[in-house]
């Protein structure tokens, strides 16, 4: 393998990478997935992984609506094992690059203390 191919294949890898940490950092703050926020790290390690097997497995499947078949491809061994390890070497790359940005991705304390000052609080009092 040459060096223009491995950089380019490492390029590839770690574009699907950031994609993959900006799409679960856009989950944590988005209000339409209320349960993956920046607590959850177990839901948020099944989702990279998840997400990871989908950026790199080779398996396909196309969709006829006229004859209403389903074609699913890229099921040979050699394949499946080729994905699989490029599975893992973009899991990898996904964490440590999360590691990395995760300073940078989370939101800072006093960002949070701010959004709670901002954000009128009901206070109920109970008489005894």
């Amino acid at each position: 393998m040459d060096s223009t191919t491995l950089l380019s294949l490492l390029g590839s890898k770690a574009t699907v990478s950031l994609v993959i940490i900006y799409l679960i950092n856009w989950f944590k703050q988005s209000k339409y997935f209320p349960i993956i926020n920046y607590e959850s790290a177990k839901l948020n390690h099944f989702i990279s992984v998840l997400l990871t097997g989908i950026g790199t497995l080779g398996i396909h499947a196309t969709f006829n609506s006229q004859s209403h078949a389903l074609l699913i491809t890229g099921l040979a061994w050699s394949t499946v094992l080729a994905g699989a390890w490029n599975w893992v070497q973009t899991y990898i790359i996904t964490k440590v690059g999360y590691t990395v940005l995760k300073d940078k991705l989370m939101p800072s304390p006093m960002g949070i203390a701010q959004q709670m000052k901002a954000t009128p609080s009901t206070t109920i009092q109970v008489k005894g």
